[in-house]
């Protein structure tokens, strides 16, 4: 494996270990339990890595599906009860370079991270997805 990818690797394993499937946190004043985090980086197509996590949220479950490449990342976001999507997003980020034109993948920052697309994300999508969770978890968590 070459340097750019094994670094992109710990990037993206630091951002799974930030959250644990049994943890349970406070965000907005609302409890928000981690139910599933799945690594899809030998499942889907990406030059960097992809992942899943469902959150369960007060009323209602969240799927947050990332993908990550060498120049940015995109990411979807579908809060759903049932079967029912509630709500969707699709952000796209490119990675700024530095001075030398170069994407530092080990040493990105919030600011390095620029947003340059926001809008809906699908119905179809969200069921291409579902396919990747847990059944039984989306069942008990998300009804």
């Amino acid at each position: 494996m070459n340097k750019l990818v094994l670094i992109s690797l710990g990037f993206l394993s630091i951002i799974f270990s930030s959250c644990h499937a049994d943890e349970t946190y406070l965000n907005s004043n609302k409890t928000v339990k981690v139910l599933e985090e799945i690594d899809l980086t030998e499942r889907v197509e990406s030059s960097q890595g992809a992942g899943i996590i469902l959150l369960k949220l007060s009323n209602k479950c969240r799927v947050i599906y990332t993908i990550y490449g060498e120049t940015g990342q995109e990411e979807y976001n579908f809060d759903f009860k049932k079967d029912k999507m509630l709500q969707s997003n699709y952000l796209s980020y490119n990675y700024k370079a530095n001075k030398d034109g170069i994407i530092d993948l080990a040493n990105l920052s919030d600011k390095d991270i620029i947003l340059v697309k926001k809008e809906n994300s699908s119905q179809e999508k969200f069921n291409e997805l579902k396919r990747f969770l847990n059944k039984n978890t989306v069942r008990k968590n998300c009804s």
